[in-house]
């Protein structure tokens, strides 16, 4: 079954939420806001058609009504063993390092938790998991051994719930009594419970109580003259939590995108007793009426941070003042750049995208720093192209060259010329718009020269519309003709030069030499 027929029937039969997984279990898109809603068809074939490096997740808790035990080791096999009951029976996955995923019914105090044993994880609300037929990076198989059609979803064992549920907490688990509460870790262990207690909600009084007989049970006894400062020090460190609880959660906003829950941020800062639960909706509440975060959709609970990501412009006290670029083509006679444009070059296959940019480097490389970026061609290969360029000394050019790597935007250096020969992306054309934001919302005072496939007859590159939101200059190159598609910086009280095209021709696949002036095509109007 592939991940697309998968995903619907995942969503289509048993409710559950669909997303895209990269094959390192990570989330290929931002995920939060199918906690609350299923995706459409139309996402479920953009995220999985023709897609090799995917895996398909299921989000868990109460948009998809499932919990699953993550089991993934023998000792956390061990622990899974001891809390669920013997006649209990759950759709389960095999997993591909040979653990497994026990499919239980949504329970509300059932939350993300690690840990719960050594080998032994839950995924609850704000979770996921990856589901069958996914195949991981090393290829590795998910599958099921008790497929979803074969076995009803269970409750989950009580077990677990006295060890995963926000009412409840658990000392940490160890091979018999005798691994907690002695000498070594008792102070750790009387410390651990105390802040619990306070945490929970519990008074000083009681508090004390507790620890005091948890301490004569200690191996040995716990020197009783003690016992007072361990919930003085639990009760201080409530008490500066306190007082620091809107900071922690504006700091957690701060460094968080987009649409986030109220649940998920508690659990993220662990907020989970009564009073700190209330004061967290009361900052939230004031956090909202500051124009901060907004409410978002109709789940209470769930919010996105306003992006305030902007700037400032002193347009009035700038200076006009145009960078002096010398184009292939006589592009700087009819074309004004100016810091921060964006120029995109779209050529069909052998249409002279890399010869119209290392013509763009000899003519500039004495004026400015330049950092020339590609993807097709190794050391040798650009080399030889620059030595065919017998007009100037090899030793002469004064540039940069590096192989493509990483995200788009961290190879921009403000202040230089960066060239992009080109920007390969080959599935979900449409990201090529955000890619082209993100590295020109770096630049400063530099330029961006961006090289774009463009299909044989297409009017426009790969990213098609997409692609024309930021660039200033918009060519395109095919069978010898030059067309500009968008100009937003024309020449003083100069023509529309929108649709306009020369003629070019390439001499032994290197030098770029224009055939005939830039002009309207005949009949049409300027």
């Amino acid at each position: 079954m592939d991940l697309v027929k998968a995903a619907k029937e995942y969503r289509d039969k048993y409710g559950f939420s669909v997303i895209p997984l990269l094959n390192n279990k990570r989330p290929a898109i931002e995920w939060m806001a199918f906690q609350y809603r299923r995706a459409t068809d139309e996402e479920i074939e953009s995220w999985f058609k023709d897609k090799n490096d995917k895996m398909l997740g299921i989000v868990c808790g109460s948009i998809s009504g499932i919990c699953v035990i993550d089991v993934d080791s023998a000792d956390g096999d061990i622990a899974y063993q001891r809390l669920i009951p013997k006649d209990f029976r759950s759709p389960v996955v095999r997993t591909p390092r040979g653990g497994y995923h026990v499919y239980c019914r949504h329970n509300a105090e059932i939350r993300n938790k690690a840990n719960v044993s050594n080998g032994l994880d839950i995924r609850g609300e704000g979770g996921y998991v990856v589901a069958p037929p996914s195949v991981n990076g090393k290829g590795g198989e998910y599958k099921w051994l008790i497929p979803l059609h074969r076995a009803s979803l269970p409750d989950i064992p009580l077990g677990f719930l006295s060890t995963c549920g926000n009412r409840y907490q658990e000392l940490p688990l160890s091979e018999g009594r005798s691994g907690m509460f002695v000498k070594g870790r008792r102070d750790e262990d009387l410390f651990h419970v105390a802040n619990l207690l306070v945490r929970g909600g519990s008074t000083e009084e009681v508090a004390l109580e507790v620890i005091e007989r948890l301490a004569n049970s200690c191996t040995p006894p716990f020197p009783s003259q003690e016992v007072a400062g361990k919930v003085r020090s639990a009760l201080h460190r409530a008490y500066t939590r306190e007082r620091n609880l809107a900071q922690e959660i504006k700091d957690w906003i701060v460094a968080y995108k987009g649409i986030f829950l109220s649940s998920e941020m508690a659990r993220a800062l662990q907020i989970n007793n009564k009073d700190h639960l209330k004061e967290m909706a009361k900052i939230l509440n004031k956090l909202t009426d500051e124009g901060y975060i907004e409410r978002y959709g109709r789940r209470s609970g769930v919010f996105r941070k306003i992006e305030r990501d902007y700037r400032k412009m002193e347009w009035l006290s700038a200076s006009i003042q145009p960078i002096e670029i010398n184009y292939p083509l006589g592009l700087h006679n009819i074309f004004v750049t100016y810091a921060k444009n964006v120029i995109v070059v779209a050529g069909v296959k052998d249409s002279g995208k890399t010869a119209f940019f290392l013509d763009f480097i000899k003519r500039n490389h004495t004026k400015f720093k330049i950092n020339y970026f590609t993807n097709e061609m190794g050391d040798e290969e650009l080399s030889m192209r620059i030595r065919q360029h017998k007009d100037i000394d090899v030793k002469e050019w004064s540039f940069s060259a590096y192989e493509m790597g990483g995200a788009w935007e961290d190879i921009i250096e403000p202040d230089c010329i960066t060239i992009v020969d080109y920007i390969e992306i080959n599935n979900n054309f449409w990201e090529i718009g955000e890619v082209i934001k993100k590295m020109h919302e770096k630049l400063d005072k530099g330029i961006l020269l961006l090289g774009l496939q463009k299909a044989y007859g297409q009017l426009l590159g790969r990213g098609k519309e997409f692609s024309l939101q930021r660039p200033r200059l918009y060519v395109t190159l095919e069978n010898g003709r030059a067309t500009i598609i968008s100009a937003k910086n024309r020449l003083p009280s100069g023509p529309n030069v929108v649709g306009w095209q020369c003629h070019y021709s390439i001499i032994d696949g290197w030098k770029i030499k224009t055939e005939t002036p830039w002009h309207q095509p005949q009949g049409e109007r300027t």
